[in-house]
């Protein structure tokens, strides 16, 4: 013990350095006993409870606070030995202490975005499990990034602000840079805001059925904020601006329920009973399992065409999905009723009756003014 003392005075500067590096390991401990301490406090006052936010605050707290006490312990240090007059650390102490505030810095920043991370993870997890509450978790993940962003650039300003720098001048230059890159970005800022549009006024949802303006139908995959995502009925991934969805018109299969009410137009040859007719329309709807029974299915005489009288028939289904194979179920057992019961379903004729003409120079047909025989031309 003797021998280490006259050593410390012999060499100041072990002695120095011994202190400054007990104090950077007492900061270590203190860091890490802080971090135990703040996990069985939060421990005791959340055991009674199901939330998982405390433990995701405490995950985000564990390793910035050991370090941001390090990083205390440190700067005791090191101003202890610039203290001691040691020139060496005199000349460089500036830079030194500017490491040291721009690490601290950027682990505040970083603690600030995985607390907000923490909490919208939790608040997404709770609004998830209610229904009416999508819509609200779609932008969670637009707030995170807007979060971020924001305390990237506080940590930038406040580490520019420690050095004097001016930040007016930076602050000018980034508006113009954001004018010109906003004037070259024109579309895309479009399709962000009409992203932004999408999830506010929730004109469809995930797993919706829509018709886009382009005529494609498809169930909606993904809302981004550039662009909508809708795999179509062939299974194929159709990628549309959400520009485009927001300024024309887009048709909604699921909203407000899945039902969906679907026409089946056929013709039938004039002097058809159609009362007749309707009985029997009715009737094959109406025994179709998937068809609804309220309402119930409705066969109207809708006009009177060139060839045929034209009909509609009107019923609903439970989901659209179900609608290509009930129209193909109902268009044949249609077809069988109208043979078995004598029922034309005609088609768009022409008959062409000739008239001859003698000529009075040649014995030839007589054209007529435009160049074609006399005749007499009816459609059916």
């Amino acid at each position: 013990m003797q021998s280490i003392r006259q050593l410390m005075q012999l060499y100041p500067i072990l002695y120095d350095l011994t202190i400054s590096l007990t104090i950077v390991l007492i900061a270590w401990v203190l860091g890490r006993t802080a971090v135990r301490a703040l996990s069985w406090i939060s421990g005791k006052f959340t055991a009674k409870t199901e939330s998982r936010l405390d433990h995701y605050l405490m995950e985000a707290f564990r390793l910035p606070v050991t370090l941001l006490i390090l990083i205390w312990g440190l700067h005791i240090a090191l101003d202890r030995l610039r203290r001691r007059d040691y020139s060496a650390l005199q000349d460089y102490w500036n830079l030194v202490a500017g490491v040291l505030f721009i690490a601290a810095a950027i682990i505040a920043v970083i603690t600030a975005i995985q607390v907000i991370t923490a909490i919208l993870k939790w608040y997404r997890q709770r609004i998830e499990q209610r229904e009416s509450a999508q819509h609200v978790a779609d932008f969670v993940p637009l707030v995170s990034q807007v979060g971020r962003i924001l305390f990237m650039m506080i940590g930038i300003i406040v580490i520019f602000d420690h050095f004097g720098i001016n930040i007016e001048s930076i602050v000018v230059t980034l508006g113009v840079g954001g004018l010109a890159v906003g004037l070259a970005l024109q579309d895309t800022l479009a399709n962000i805001f009409a992203g932004i549009t999408i999830m506010v006024d929730r004109p469809f949802r995930i797993n919706d059925r829509i018709q886009v303006p382009s005529g494609a139908i498809g169930d909606v995959v993904a809302i981004g904020m550039r662009s909508t995502r809708i795999r179509t009925l062939d299974n194929q991934l159709l990628v549309i601006p959400n520009k485009t969805l927001v300024n024309d018109d887009v048709i909604n299969h699921s909203y407000p329920d899945a039902r969906v009410r679907v026409q089946l137009k056929f013709g039938v040859a004039y002097g058809t009973d159609i009362e007749r007719t309707r009985d029997i329309v009715e009737q094959l709807a109406l025994s179709h399992p998937l068809v609804l029974k309220n309402p119930p299915p409705k066969l109207y005489f809708s006009a009177f065409g060139e060839s045929a009288l034209e009909l509609t028939l009107i019923f609903w289904l439970e989901n659209f999905t179900q609608q290509l194979p009930v129209v193909d179920a109902l268009n044949f057992q249609i077809d069988q009723a109208f043979r078995e019961n004598t029922i034309e379903m005609p088609f768009p004729q022409r008959v062409l009756h000739m008239r001859q003409q003698a000529s009075p120079d040649w014995g030839a047909p007589q054209l007529g003014k435009e160049g074609t025989e006399g005749s007499n031309i009816k459609d059916h």
